[in-house]
Order: C-alpha cells, then structure tokens, then sequence
C-alpha cells in the first residue's frame, strides 16, 4: 500500500464517522472532524459550522431530527487528491429505514489533511436526478 492508499483510507474512514455523527447528532464529534471555517452551501444558502452545529444540537433537543439507523448511500464517489488537499465528490442518498427517503444529491467536499489528521473545509450538495 502506497502513501495516497493509506491516505484515502484514512480520509474514507473519518468521512464515514463524520456522517454517522451527523446523522445521530453527536456534534461534538463533527466539531472535531470540521475545520473551524467550514461551510455548508446548498439551495438554501451558505451555512457556518457554528449554524450548522446549533442547528442540529436544536433539532435533537425537540426530537426532530433524524431517526436511530438513518445512514448515507453514495451511488458514486470520485476522490482526487490534490498535495494534503483531497477532492470528494459524487451522487448519494440518505436512507432512513432502509428506503430512499430524501431525494438524490450531488455533493463535493474539500478535505484537509493537517499533520496526519483528515478535517472538512467545504460542503456543497445540490438535487440529483432519480436516474
């Protein structure tokens, strides 16, 4: 296994743990995993790490946000690494209950790899076609 094999594990490996925080609300976890500047940017503007962050901490504490077992599927998933800045972009969808229950997207993420450790700069998704 070269450098770039052992990097793009590493990097597959936290971005898993990055959406299943997501997904469970364990912001704690995704404030560590996200860089201090990061963005979400989607149809519905562009979103702070401290507005994401609050935002989903608010959801769980009134019981809306995403039921136990929610998880991500990537249909497609390209990465291109770029010196320690790594590319992420595909298609996916979440699941929740095992069913496609939120509507297919694009997504493209901007990785750092800062002194052995993966963080995320950059989130966009945007709506996918069914196809």
């Amino acid at each position: 296994m070269n450098g770039q094999d052992r990097d793009t594990s590493s990097l597959v490996d936290i971005r898993e743990s990055w959406y299943q925080a997501f997904f469970s609300g364990d912001t704690q976890f995704m404030d560590g995993v996200e860089a201090q500047a990061f963005l979400v940017v989607n149809g519905h503007g562009i979103q702070t790490k401290q507005e994401q962050l609050a935002g989903i901490a608010s959801a769980c504490s009134a019981g809306r946000w995403f039921p136990r077992g929610t998880r991500k599927h990537d249909f497609s998933v390209a990465i291109q690494h770029h010196g320690n800045l790594c590319i992420v972009s595909g298609k996916g969808v979440t699941l929740i209950g095992g069913h496609h229950e939120k509507s297919p997207v694009f997504f493209s993420e901007l990785w750092s790899d800062a002194a052995g450790s993966w963080q995320v700069l950059h989130l966009h998704y945007s709506p996918a076609s069914e196809g």
